[in-house]
Protein backbone atom coordinates (compact mmCIF):
# COMPACT_ATOMS: atom_id res chain seq x y z
CA UNK A 1 0.00 0.00 0.00
CA UNK A 2 1.34 3.40 -0.90
CA UNK A 3 0.72 6.63 0.08
CA UNK A 4 -2.68 5.80 1.53
CA UNK A 5 -3.01 8.92 3.25
CA UNK A 6 -2.98 10.63 -0.29
CA UNK A 7 -6.78 9.35 -0.61
CA UNK A 8 -9.85 10.74 1.92
CA UNK A 9 -12.74 8.03 1.46
CA UNK A 10 -16.50 9.41 2.34
CA UNK A 11 -18.70 7.05 1.99
CA UNK A 12 -22.34 8.06 1.21
CA UNK A 13 -25.31 5.31 1.67
CA UNK A 14 -28.19 5.80 -0.68
CA UNK A 15 -31.26 4.31 -1.61
CA UNK A 16 -33.67 1.92 0.05
CA UNK A 17 -33.63 -1.81 1.17
CA UNK A 18 -36.67 -3.87 -0.79
CA UNK A 19 -37.83 -6.01 1.49
CA UNK A 20 -38.77 -10.15 0.21
CA UNK A 21 -37.10 -12.98 -0.58
CA UNK A 22 -37.02 -15.40 -3.44
CA UNK A 23 -36.85 -18.92 -2.15
CA UNK A 24 -36.75 -22.19 -4.27
CA UNK A 25 -37.71 -25.48 -2.22
CA UNK A 26 -37.85 -28.70 -4.31
CA UNK A 27 -38.44 -32.32 -2.26
CA UNK A 28 -36.97 -35.25 -3.91
CA UNK A 29 -38.27 -38.78 -4.15
CA UNK A 30 -35.79 -41.40 -3.22
CA UNK A 31 -37.86 -44.00 -5.05
CA UNK A 32 -36.56 -43.01 -8.51
CA UNK A 33 -33.73 -44.44 -9.47
CA UNK A 34 -31.04 -42.30 -9.75
CA UNK A 35 -30.12 -41.96 -13.50
CA UNK A 36 -27.64 -39.67 -14.17
CA UNK A 37 -25.04 -37.31 -12.59
CA UNK A 38 -23.59 -34.04 -12.93
CA UNK A 39 -20.05 -33.15 -11.35
CA UNK A 40 -20.30 -34.73 -8.16
CA UNK A 41 -18.20 -32.74 -6.21
CA UNK A 42 -16.12 -31.28 -9.12
CA UNK A 43 -15.11 -34.37 -10.43
CA UNK A 44 -14.59 -35.74 -6.85
CA UNK A 45 -17.56 -38.34 -7.38
CA UNK A 46 -18.13 -38.07 -10.84
CA UNK A 47 -17.09 -36.15 -14.38
CA UNK A 48 -20.12 -36.70 -16.42
CA UNK A 49 -21.86 -33.84 -17.55
CA UNK A 50 -25.80 -34.37 -16.43
CA UNK A 51 -28.07 -34.48 -13.64
CA UNK A 52 -28.77 -36.51 -11.07
CA UNK A 53 -32.52 -36.31 -10.88
CA UNK A 54 -34.31 -37.44 -7.64
CA UNK A 55 -37.72 -36.41 -7.80
CA UNK A 56 -40.98 -35.56 -5.25
CA UNK A 57 -41.91 -37.35 -2.08
CA UNK A 58 -40.00 -38.05 0.17
CA UNK A 59 -43.25 -40.03 2.19
CA UNK A 60 -43.14 -42.51 -0.58
CA UNK A 61 -40.20 -43.88 1.21
CA UNK A 62 -40.37 -42.85 4.70
CA UNK A 63 -43.30 -43.85 6.50
CA UNK A 64 -43.98 -41.36 9.46
CA UNK A 65 -43.44 -44.06 12.02
CA UNK A 66 -40.05 -44.53 10.77
CA UNK A 67 -38.80 -41.05 12.58
CA UNK A 68 -39.89 -42.13 15.75
CA UNK A 69 -38.21 -45.84 15.41
CA UNK A 70 -34.44 -45.82 16.62
CA UNK A 71 -32.33 -48.77 15.63
CA UNK A 72 -29.87 -49.96 17.94
CA UNK A 73 -28.27 -52.77 16.52
CA UNK A 74 -27.77 -54.36 12.84
CA UNK A 75 -26.20 -58.00 12.96
CA UNK A 76 -25.99 -58.81 8.70
CA UNK A 77 -25.38 -61.80 7.46
CA UNK A 78 -24.53 -62.46 3.63
CA UNK A 79 -23.58 -65.36 1.90
CA UNK A 80 -22.27 -64.24 -1.49
CA UNK A 81 -22.86 -66.43 -5.07
CA UNK A 82 -21.50 -64.32 -7.74
CA UNK A 83 -21.93 -66.94 -10.39
CA UNK A 84 -25.70 -66.76 -9.84
CA UNK A 85 -25.51 -62.75 -9.10
CA UNK A 86 -27.90 -63.83 -5.45
CA UNK A 87 -27.31 -63.76 -1.94
CA UNK A 88 -28.39 -65.60 0.99
CA UNK A 89 -29.06 -63.80 4.12
CA UNK A 90 -29.86 -62.74 7.51
CA UNK A 91 -30.59 -59.96 9.01
CA UNK A 92 -30.91 -59.18 13.02
CA UNK A 93 -32.64 -55.71 13.99
CA UNK A 94 -32.90 -55.10 17.72
CA UNK A 95 -34.38 -51.19 18.45
CA UNK A 96 -36.66 -49.12 19.92
CA UNK A 97 -40.47 -48.30 18.81
CA UNK A 98 -40.99 -45.05 19.82
CA UNK A 99 -43.54 -42.90 20.92
CA UNK A 100 -46.36 -43.62 17.99
CA UNK A 101 -50.04 -44.80 18.17
CA UNK A 102 -48.94 -47.38 15.53
CA UNK A 103 -48.46 -50.70 16.92
CA UNK A 104 -46.33 -51.92 14.22
CA UNK A 105 -42.51 -51.65 13.04
CA UNK A 106 -41.76 -50.05 9.44
CA UNK A 107 -38.32 -51.36 7.62
CA UNK A 108 -37.39 -50.05 4.37
CA UNK A 109 -36.56 -53.34 2.10
CA UNK A 110 -36.87 -53.63 -1.38
CA UNK A 111 -39.60 -56.23 -2.22
CA UNK A 112 -37.92 -58.32 -5.01
CA UNK A 113 -35.93 -60.07 -2.35
CA UNK A 114 -37.88 -62.90 -1.27
CA UNK A 115 -38.18 -64.06 2.70
CA UNK A 116 -38.38 -67.18 3.98
CA UNK A 117 -39.07 -66.28 7.72
CA UNK A 118 -39.28 -63.26 10.09
CA UNK A 119 -39.42 -63.51 13.73
CA UNK A 120 -40.16 -60.81 16.06
CA UNK A 121 -39.14 -61.38 19.88
CA UNK A 122 -38.54 -64.76 18.90
CA UNK A 123 -42.10 -65.92 17.47
CA UNK A 124 -43.53 -65.71 13.53
CA UNK A 125 -45.26 -62.60 12.69
CA UNK A 126 -47.92 -61.76 10.46
CA UNK A 127 -46.13 -58.94 8.48
CA UNK A 128 -47.14 -57.23 5.28
CA UNK A 129 -44.48 -56.01 2.24
CA UNK A 130 -45.02 -53.10 0.24
CA UNK A 131 -42.75 -51.71 -2.66
CA UNK A 132 -40.43 -50.39 -0.21
CA UNK A 133 -41.49 -51.52 3.47
CA UNK A 134 -42.12 -53.89 5.89
CA UNK A 135 -45.27 -53.23 8.29
CA UNK A 136 -44.48 -55.58 11.19
CA UNK A 137 -47.12 -55.86 13.56
CA UNK A 138 -45.52 -55.34 17.44
CA UNK A 139 -47.11 -54.26 20.43
CA UNK A 140 -43.54 -53.96 22.83
CA UNK A 141 -41.72 -50.95 23.13
CA UNK A 142 -38.17 -53.18 21.82
CA UNK A 143 -38.25 -55.42 19.18
CA UNK A 144 -35.77 -58.11 17.89
CA UNK A 145 -36.85 -58.90 14.29
CA UNK A 146 -34.83 -61.42 12.59
CA UNK A 147 -35.26 -61.82 8.81
CA UNK A 148 -33.69 -64.20 6.67
CA UNK A 149 -33.75 -63.58 2.63
CA UNK A 150 -32.70 -64.34 -0.64
CA UNK A 151 -32.15 -63.45 -4.44
CA UNK A 152 -30.89 -60.84 -6.11
CA UNK A 153 -30.46 -57.19 -4.79
CA UNK A 154 -31.24 -54.45 -7.32
CA UNK A 155 -28.75 -52.32 -8.35
CA UNK A 156 -30.15 -48.84 -8.06
CA UNK A 157 -28.81 -45.47 -7.27
CA UNK A 158 -24.78 -45.14 -7.75
CA UNK A 159 -24.76 -48.97 -7.96
CA UNK A 160 -26.61 -50.08 -4.53
CA UNK A 161 -25.43 -53.46 -4.80
CA UNK A 162 -23.52 -54.33 -7.90
CA UNK A 163 -22.02 -57.96 -9.04
CA UNK A 164 -19.17 -56.77 -11.69
CA UNK A 165 -15.53 -58.99 -12.05
CA UNK A 166 -11.91 -57.72 -12.64
CA UNK A 167 -9.52 -59.84 -14.71
CA UNK A 168 -12.15 -63.05 -14.70
CA UNK A 169 -12.52 -62.20 -11.02
CA UNK A 170 -15.53 -61.45 -9.16
CA UNK A 171 -16.09 -58.20 -7.81
CA UNK A 172 -18.97 -57.43 -5.44
CA UNK A 173 -19.71 -54.61 -3.51
CA UNK A 174 -22.09 -51.53 -1.92
CA UNK A 175 -23.05 -48.19 -2.32
CA UNK A 176 -26.26 -47.50 -1.03
CA UNK A 177 -26.10 -43.35 -1.08
CA UNK A 178 -28.68 -42.07 -0.48
CA UNK A 179 -31.62 -44.31 0.23
CA UNK A 180 -30.64 -47.55 -1.15
CA UNK A 181 -29.11 -49.71 1.57
CA UNK A 182 -32.64 -51.27 1.29
CA UNK A 183 -31.68 -52.99 -1.83
CA UNK A 184 -29.82 -55.72 0.25
CA UNK A 185 -30.68 -55.41 3.62
CA UNK A 186 -34.20 -54.17 5.78
CA UNK A 187 -32.70 -50.98 7.69
CA UNK A 188 -34.35 -48.02 9.08
CA UNK A 189 -33.10 -45.84 6.12
CA UNK A 190 -33.23 -42.75 7.92
CA UNK A 191 -29.68 -41.12 7.90
CA UNK A 192 -30.44 -39.99 11.68
CA UNK A 193 -31.10 -43.10 12.64
CA UNK A 194 -27.75 -44.49 13.30
CA UNK A 195 -26.79 -48.21 14.79
CA UNK A 196 -23.94 -50.45 15.54
CA UNK A 197 -23.40 -52.89 13.39
CA UNK A 198 -21.92 -56.65 13.10
CA UNK A 199 -21.35 -57.59 9.17
CA UNK A 200 -20.53 -60.78 7.77
CA UNK A 201 -19.89 -61.96 5.04
CA UNK A 202 -19.17 -65.42 3.31
CA UNK A 203 -17.50 -66.19 0.05
CA UNK A 204 -14.91 -67.95 -1.53
CA UNK A 205 -11.62 -68.62 -0.38
CA UNK A 206 -10.10 -66.55 -3.13
CA UNK A 207 -11.84 -63.49 -2.52
CA UNK A 208 -11.34 -61.08 0.48
CA UNK A 209 -14.72 -59.37 2.37
CA UNK A 210 -13.83 -56.03 3.68
CA UNK A 211 -16.05 -53.60 5.96
CA UNK A 212 -17.01 -50.84 8.22
CA UNK A 213 -15.08 -51.15 11.25
CA UNK A 214 -12.87 -53.57 13.10
CA UNK A 215 -11.99 -56.67 11.64
CA UNK A 216 -12.86 -59.91 14.40
CA UNK A 217 -12.27 -63.24 12.56
CA UNK A 218 -12.20 -64.95 9.52
CA UNK A 219 -13.49 -68.62 10.13
CA UNK A 220 -12.76 -71.30 7.14
CA UNK A 221 -14.76 -74.30 6.16
CA UNK A 222 -14.23 -76.23 2.66
CA UNK A 223 -13.69 -74.01 -0.32
CA UNK A 224 -15.35 -71.01 1.62
CA UNK A 225 -14.81 -68.58 4.72
CA UNK A 226 -16.68 -65.80 6.94
CA UNK A 227 -15.13 -62.66 7.50
CA UNK A 228 -16.86 -60.64 10.56
CA UNK A 229 -16.37 -56.86 11.11
CA UNK A 230 -18.13 -55.03 13.62
CA UNK A 231 -18.46 -51.19 13.80
CA UNK A 232 -17.83 -50.11 17.65
CA UNK A 233 -19.11 -46.27 16.47
CA UNK A 234 -22.48 -45.59 15.34
CA UNK A 235 -23.10 -45.35 11.37
CA UNK A 236 -25.90 -44.34 9.12
CA UNK A 237 -27.17 -47.21 6.91
CA UNK A 238 -25.83 -45.39 3.73
CA UNK A 239 -22.65 -45.65 5.22
CA UNK A 240 -22.82 -49.20 5.97
CA UNK A 241 -20.80 -51.30 3.17
CA UNK A 242 -18.77 -54.25 2.12
CA UNK A 243 -16.35 -54.69 -0.81
CA UNK A 244 -15.41 -58.45 -2.00
CA UNK A 245 -12.52 -59.24 -4.30
CA UNK A 246 -9.61 -60.72 -5.45
CA UNK A 247 -7.47 -57.74 -3.33
CA UNK A 248 -3.99 -57.06 -2.32
CA UNK A 249 -4.07 -55.63 1.29
CA UNK A 250 -1.55 -53.92 2.67
CA UNK A 251 -1.01 -51.83 6.01
CA UNK A 252 0.13 -48.84 7.61
CA UNK A 253 0.49 -47.15 11.12
CA UNK A 254 -0.86 -43.99 11.78
CA UNK A 255 0.17 -42.04 15.35
CA UNK A 256 -2.98 -39.69 16.00
CA UNK A 257 -2.65 -35.75 17.24
CA UNK A 258 -3.32 -37.67 20.79
CA UNK A 259 -0.49 -40.22 20.84
CA UNK A 260 -3.46 -43.02 19.86
CA UNK A 261 -2.53 -45.94 16.75
CA UNK A 262 -4.63 -45.73 13.67
CA UNK A 263 -4.37 -48.65 11.57
CA UNK A 264 -4.29 -47.64 7.75
CA UNK A 265 -5.90 -50.53 6.24
CA UNK A 266 -5.70 -50.59 1.89
CA UNK A 267 -6.57 -52.96 -0.53
CA UNK A 268 -6.27 -52.91 -4.39
CA UNK A 269 -6.25 -55.53 -7.37
CA UNK A 270 -3.19 -57.37 -7.42
CA UNK A 271 -2.17 -55.10 -10.85
CA UNK A 272 -2.49 -51.85 -9.20
CA UNK A 273 -0.48 -52.63 -5.47
CA UNK A 274 2.33 -50.30 -6.71
CA UNK A 275 -0.07 -47.68 -7.70
CA UNK A 276 -1.64 -48.01 -4.31
CA UNK A 277 1.11 -47.81 -2.63
CA UNK A 278 1.71 -44.58 -4.27
CA UNK A 279 -1.51 -42.76 -4.05
CA UNK A 280 -3.41 -44.20 -0.87
CA UNK A 281 -0.11 -43.07 1.22
CA UNK A 282 -1.89 -39.04 1.13
CA UNK A 283 -3.58 -40.57 3.98
CA UNK A 284 -1.19 -40.22 6.85
CA UNK A 285 -0.72 -36.20 5.44
CA UNK A 286 -3.72 -35.17 4.90
CA UNK A 287 -4.79 -37.04 8.49
CA UNK A 288 -2.38 -34.46 9.88
CA UNK A 289 -3.81 -31.98 8.49
CA UNK A 290 -7.39 -32.48 9.50
CA UNK A 291 -6.81 -33.71 13.02
CA UNK A 292 -4.79 -30.82 13.17
CA UNK A 293 -7.81 -28.62 12.27
CA UNK A 294 -10.71 -30.34 13.03
CA UNK A 295 -9.49 -32.87 16.10
CA UNK A 296 -8.33 -36.46 15.96
CA UNK A 297 -9.85 -38.84 13.78
CA UNK A 298 -13.28 -39.69 14.95
CA UNK A 299 -13.02 -43.30 14.20
CA UNK A 300 -9.49 -44.15 16.22
CA UNK A 301 -10.24 -47.31 17.63
CA UNK A 302 -11.57 -48.91 14.06
CA UNK A 303 -9.25 -48.26 11.13
CA UNK A 304 -8.97 -45.85 7.66
CA UNK A 305 -9.28 -47.51 5.09
CA UNK A 306 -9.54 -47.45 1.02
CA UNK A 307 -10.54 -50.33 -1.03
CA UNK A 308 -10.41 -50.26 -4.87
CA UNK A 309 -14.08 -51.06 -6.55
CA UNK A 310 -15.51 -50.92 -10.15
CA UNK A 311 -17.91 -47.61 -9.65
CA UNK A 312 -15.22 -45.58 -11.85
CA UNK A 313 -17.52 -42.17 -12.12
CA UNK A 314 -15.82 -41.55 -8.49
CA UNK A 315 -15.20 -42.41 -4.65
CA UNK A 316 -17.68 -42.89 -2.02
CA UNK A 317 -16.88 -42.32 1.94
CA UNK A 318 -18.14 -45.47 3.55
CA UNK A 319 -17.20 -44.99 7.08
CA UNK A 320 -13.58 -46.16 8.02
CA UNK A 321 -13.69 -47.66 4.44
CA UNK A 322 -13.51 -45.45 1.62
CA UNK A 323 -14.22 -47.34 -2.07
CA UNK A 324 -12.27 -45.44 -4.92
CA UNK A 325 -13.11 -46.12 -8.33
CA UNK A 326 -10.18 -47.88 -9.73
CA UNK A 327 -9.62 -45.13 -12.44
CA UNK A 328 -8.24 -42.82 -9.62
CA UNK A 329 -5.26 -45.22 -9.28
CA UNK A 330 -2.60 -43.76 -11.14
CA UNK A 331 0.74 -43.88 -9.07
CA UNK A 332 1.31 -40.07 -9.72
CA UNK A 333 -0.88 -38.50 -7.10
CA UNK A 334 -3.08 -37.43 -10.05
CA UNK A 335 -6.11 -37.22 -7.87
CA UNK A 336 -5.11 -36.54 -4.73
CA UNK A 337 -8.00 -34.31 -4.36
CA UNK A 338 -10.88 -37.14 -4.15
CA UNK A 339 -8.62 -38.86 -1.53
CA UNK A 340 -8.56 -35.59 0.81
CA UNK A 341 -12.32 -35.23 -0.09
CA UNK A 342 -13.04 -38.82 0.88
CA UNK A 343 -10.95 -38.23 4.17
CA UNK A 344 -12.34 -35.25 5.17
CA UNK A 345 -15.40 -36.51 5.20
CA UNK A 346 -14.69 -39.13 7.47
CA UNK A 347 -15.37 -35.91 10.40
CA UNK A 348 -17.96 -34.34 8.01
CA UNK A 349 -21.04 -36.46 7.24
CA UNK A 350 -19.92 -39.95 9.13
CA UNK A 351 -19.00 -38.54 12.63
CA UNK A 352 -21.47 -36.03 12.19
CA UNK A 353 -24.08 -36.44 9.62
CA UNK A 354 -26.50 -34.63 8.00
CA UNK A 355 -30.30 -34.90 10.15
CA UNK A 356 -31.69 -35.60 6.60
CA UNK A 357 -30.90 -35.17 2.83
CA UNK A 358 -32.03 -31.88 2.44
CA UNK A 359 -28.73 -30.68 4.75
CA UNK A 360 -26.37 -32.62 2.51
CA UNK A 361 -24.50 -29.32 1.96
CA UNK A 362 -23.43 -29.81 5.74
CA UNK A 363 -21.66 -32.93 4.38
CA UNK A 364 -19.98 -32.51 0.89
CA UNK A 365 -19.65 -28.76 1.20
CA UNK A 366 -17.72 -28.91 4.31
CA UNK A 367 -16.21 -31.89 2.62
CA UNK A 368 -15.18 -29.71 -0.36
CA UNK A 369 -14.29 -26.64 1.86
CA UNK A 370 -11.53 -29.10 3.76
CA UNK A 371 -9.84 -29.63 0.91
CA UNK A 372 -9.15 -25.69 -0.02
CA UNK A 373 -8.04 -26.07 3.75
CA UNK A 374 -5.57 -28.94 3.08
CA UNK A 375 -4.04 -26.87 0.23
CA UNK A 376 -3.98 -23.51 2.56
CA UNK A 377 -1.96 -25.83 4.94
CA UNK A 378 0.29 -27.63 2.84
CA UNK A 379 0.85 -24.78 0.47
CA UNK A 380 -0.14 -21.86 1.69
CA UNK A 381 -3.00 -18.84 1.43
CA UNK A 382 -2.52 -18.57 -2.28
CA UNK A 383 -3.19 -22.09 -3.12
CA UNK A 384 -6.49 -21.93 -0.82
CA UNK A 385 -7.59 -18.86 -3.03
CA UNK A 386 -7.00 -20.78 -6.13
CA UNK A 387 -8.58 -23.92 -5.28
CA UNK A 388 -11.67 -21.81 -4.02
CA UNK A 389 -11.90 -19.70 -7.21
CA UNK A 390 -11.63 -22.76 -9.46
CA UNK A 391 -14.92 -24.03 -7.79
CA UNK A 392 -16.41 -20.47 -8.24
CA UNK A 393 -19.97 -20.63 -10.24
CA UNK A 394 -23.62 -18.72 -10.14
CA UNK A 395 -25.24 -22.23 -8.72
CA UNK A 396 -28.22 -21.20 -10.06
CA UNK A 397 -31.70 -23.56 -9.88
CA UNK A 398 -32.32 -23.60 -6.41
CA UNK A 399 -31.33 -23.16 -2.52
CA UNK A 400 -28.50 -24.69 -0.98
CA UNK A 401 -30.25 -26.35 1.45
CA UNK A 402 -32.62 -28.57 0.48
CA UNK A 403 -30.89 -28.38 -3.18
CA UNK A 404 -34.12 -30.97 -4.37
CA UNK A 405 -33.70 -32.37 -7.70
CA UNK A 406 -30.10 -31.91 -7.93
CA UNK A 407 -29.09 -33.66 -4.82
CA UNK A 408 -25.54 -34.20 -6.37
CA UNK A 409 -24.72 -30.53 -8.20
CA UNK A 410 -22.18 -28.71 -7.95
CA UNK A 411 -24.36 -26.10 -6.24
CA UNK A 412 -24.38 -27.97 -2.95
CA UNK A 413 -20.46 -28.90 -2.86
CA UNK A 414 -19.28 -25.81 -4.45
CA UNK A 415 -21.49 -23.25 -3.06
CA UNK A 416 -21.37 -25.11 0.44
CA UNK A 417 -17.34 -24.39 0.86
CA UNK A 418 -17.80 -20.38 -0.50
CA UNK A 419 -20.35 -20.66 2.31
CA UNK A 420 -17.62 -21.65 4.41
CA UNK A 421 -14.96 -19.86 3.51
CA UNK A 422 -17.75 -16.50 3.49
CA UNK A 423 -18.65 -17.10 6.93
CA UNK A 424 -15.03 -17.63 7.74
CA UNK A 425 -14.59 -14.27 6.55
CA UNK A 426 -17.43 -12.77 8.62
CA UNK A 427 -16.15 -13.88 11.78
CA UNK A 428 -12.60 -13.87 11.44
CA UNK A 429 -10.28 -16.77 11.39
CA UNK A 430 -9.91 -17.52 15.25
CA UNK A 431 -13.82 -17.89 15.69
CA UNK A 432 -14.06 -19.69 12.51
CA UNK A 433 -11.74 -22.48 13.85
CA UNK A 434 -13.91 -22.28 17.05
CA UNK A 435 -16.73 -23.06 15.21
CA UNK A 436 -15.86 -26.03 13.64
CA UNK A 437 -14.23 -27.68 16.27
CA UNK A 438 -17.79 -27.06 19.09
CA UNK A 439 -19.74 -27.82 16.02
CA UNK A 440 -17.98 -30.75 15.69
CA UNK A 441 -17.39 -32.15 19.09
CA UNK A 442 -21.15 -31.20 19.75
CA UNK A 443 -22.35 -33.73 17.10
CA UNK A 444 -19.94 -36.62 16.78
CA UNK A 445 -21.60 -39.58 16.08
CA UNK A 446 -24.45 -37.97 16.34
CA UNK A 447 -26.74 -35.64 13.02
CA UNK A 448 -27.15 -32.16 12.67
CA UNK A 449 -29.20 -29.35 10.77
CA UNK A 450 -28.09 -26.14 9.54
CA UNK A 451 -30.05 -24.66 12.02
CA UNK A 452 -27.48 -26.14 14.70
CA UNK A 453 -24.83 -25.34 12.51
CA UNK A 454 -26.10 -22.03 12.94
CA UNK A 455 -26.74 -22.06 16.50
CA UNK A 456 -23.05 -22.76 17.28
CA UNK A 457 -21.91 -19.77 14.82
CA UNK A 458 -23.99 -17.38 16.56
CA UNK A 459 -22.89 -18.26 19.94
CA UNK A 460 -19.59 -18.02 19.12
CA UNK A 461 -18.70 -15.37 17.17
CA UNK A 462 -21.98 -12.99 19.20
CA UNK A 463 -23.25 -12.15 16.68
CA UNK A 464 -26.75 -12.02 14.51
CA UNK A 465 -25.86 -14.97 11.67
CA UNK A 466 -29.62 -15.02 10.76
CA UNK A 467 -29.47 -12.79 7.36
CA UNK A 468 -26.20 -14.51 6.48
CA UNK A 469 -28.24 -18.08 6.45
CA UNK A 470 -31.09 -17.14 4.75
CA UNK A 471 -29.25 -15.36 2.30
CA UNK A 472 -26.63 -17.76 1.63
CA UNK A 473 -28.03 -20.88 2.44
CA UNK A 474 -31.93 -21.01 2.89
CA UNK A 475 -33.54 -18.88 0.72
CA UNK A 476 -30.96 -17.21 -1.37
CA UNK A 477 -30.70 -18.62 -5.16
CA UNK A 478 -27.61 -18.32 -6.91
CA UNK A 479 -25.12 -15.52 -5.55
CA UNK A 480 -25.07 -12.12 -5.11
CA UNK A 481 -24.50 -9.43 -8.17
CA UNK A 482 -23.54 -5.95 -8.53
CA UNK A 483 -23.94 -3.60 -10.99
CA UNK A 484 -21.29 -0.40 -10.53
CA UNK A 485 -21.37 2.73 -12.46
CA UNK A 486 -18.22 5.14 -11.59
CA UNK A 487 -18.68 8.65 -12.49
CA UNK A 488 -16.39 11.55 -11.98
CA UNK A 489 -16.46 15.15 -10.88
CA UNK A 490 -13.61 17.48 -10.63
CA UNK A 491 -12.71 21.05 -8.63
CA UNK A 492 -10.09 20.85 -6.25
CA UNK A 493 -10.57 17.21 -5.72
CA UNK A 494 -11.29 14.41 -7.85
CA UNK A 495 -14.99 13.17 -6.58
CA UNK A 496 -15.42 9.64 -7.77
CA UNK A 497 -18.90 8.54 -7.42
CA UNK A 498 -19.46 4.86 -7.57
CA UNK A 499 -22.75 3.69 -7.94
CA UNK A 500 -23.67 -0.30 -6.93
CA UNK A 501 -27.47 -1.87 -7.58
CA UNK A 502 -27.94 -5.58 -6.18
CA UNK A 503 -28.85 -6.85 -10.02
CA UNK A 504 -29.20 -10.99 -8.71
CA UNK A 505 -33.13 -12.44 -9.40
CA UNK A 506 -32.83 -14.99 -6.74
CA UNK A 507 -32.61 -13.39 -3.57
CA UNK A 508 -33.51 -9.78 -3.43
CA UNK A 509 -30.98 -7.66 -1.27
CA UNK A 510 -28.07 -9.11 0.25
CA UNK A 511 -26.42 -7.51 3.21
CA UNK A 512 -22.15 -8.01 2.85
CA UNK A 513 -18.82 -6.69 3.58
CA UNK A 514 -17.65 -5.33 0.39
CA UNK A 515 -13.79 -4.67 -0.18
CA UNK A 516 -12.52 -2.10 -2.59
CA UNK A 517 -8.94 -1.72 -3.72
CA UNK A 518 -8.73 1.98 -5.28
CA UNK A 519 -5.41 2.63 -7.18
CA UNK A 520 -5.27 6.22 -8.41
CA UNK A 521 -1.49 7.02 -9.47
CA UNK A 522 1.24 4.89 -7.88
CA UNK A 523 -0.89 5.46 -4.25
CA UNK A 524 -3.59 2.63 -3.22
CA UNK A 525 -5.86 1.86 -0.67
CA UNK A 526 -8.12 -1.07 0.66
CA UNK A 527 -11.46 0.43 1.45
CA UNK A 528 -13.76 -1.31 3.25
CA UNK A 529 -17.76 -1.18 3.79
CA UNK A 530 -20.83 -3.12 4.34
CA UNK A 531 -23.56 -3.25 2.19
CA UNK A 532 -27.55 -3.20 3.09
CA UNK A 533 -29.46 -1.95 0.46
CA UNK A 534 -30.46 -2.72 -2.86
CA UNK A 535 -28.50 1.04 -4.16
CA UNK A 536 -25.79 1.88 -2.63
CA UNK A 537 -23.86 5.26 -3.67
CA UNK A 538 -20.24 5.31 -2.54
CA UNK A 539 -18.00 8.82 -2.76
CA UNK A 540 -14.21 8.75 -2.75
CA UNK A 541 -11.90 11.92 -3.03
CA UNK A 542 -8.55 11.78 -4.21
CA UNK A 543 -5.91 14.26 -5.54
CA UNK A 544 -5.99 12.90 -8.84
CA UNK A 545 -7.95 10.04 -11.12
CA UNK A 546 -8.18 6.89 -10.18
CA UNK A 547 -7.19 4.36 -13.01
CA UNK A 548 -8.82 1.54 -10.93
CA UNK A 549 -10.73 0.52 -8.31
CA UNK A 550 -10.65 -3.85 -8.24
CA UNK A 551 -13.62 -5.24 -6.59
CA UNK A 552 -13.33 -8.16 -4.18
CA UNK A 553 -9.52 -8.27 -4.38
CA UNK A 554 -9.08 -10.89 -1.91
CA UNK A 555 -11.95 -12.85 -3.24
CA UNK A 556 -14.05 -12.65 -0.29
CA UNK A 557 -17.71 -12.91 -2.01
CA UNK A 558 -19.42 -15.18 -4.12
CA UNK A 559 -20.25 -12.36 -6.20
CA UNK A 560 -20.27 -10.90 -9.73
CA UNK A 561 -19.60 -7.36 -10.35
CA UNK A 562 -20.05 -6.09 -13.91
CA UNK A 563 -20.40 -2.16 -14.99
CA UNK A 564 -23.53 -0.62 -16.41
CA UNK A 565 -25.08 2.92 -17.01
CA UNK A 566 -26.87 3.26 -13.68
CA UNK A 567 -29.68 5.70 -13.61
Amino acid sequence: MKNARKINIIVIFAAAIVSGLIGLFLIFNPMEKLQKKKDYGSALKASIDDDIYVDSLLSVYFREEQYYQDILHYEIRLDLFPEYEEIKAKVIITGIKGKTTNDSIYLNFYDNLEISSLLVNGNKNNYTRTDYHLAIPNENDTFRVEVDYYGSPQSLGFQSFQFGDYNESPVIYTLNQPVYASTWFPCNDLPDDKAQADIFITSDTSLTNVSNGVLIDEEYFGERKTTHWKTVYPISTYLISFYSANYSNFKERYTSIAGNTLLLDYYSFPNHLSEAMTDYSISSKALRVFEELFGEYPFINEKYGIAEFLWNIGAMEHQTITGMGTTFLTGRNFYIDIYIHELAHQWWGNAVGPKNWRELWLNEGFATYSQALYWEKTKGKNSYTNFLESHFGTFSGGTLYDPGQNLFGRRVYDKGAWVLHMLRCEVGDSLFFKILRNYYNSFRYKNASTEDFKRIAENISNKNLGKFFDQWVIDGVGILEVEYDLKYEFSDKIISRLELRQAQEGYAVYHFPLELKIIAGESSLISNHYITSLDTTLYFETDIKPSKIIFDPNSKLLALFREANLK
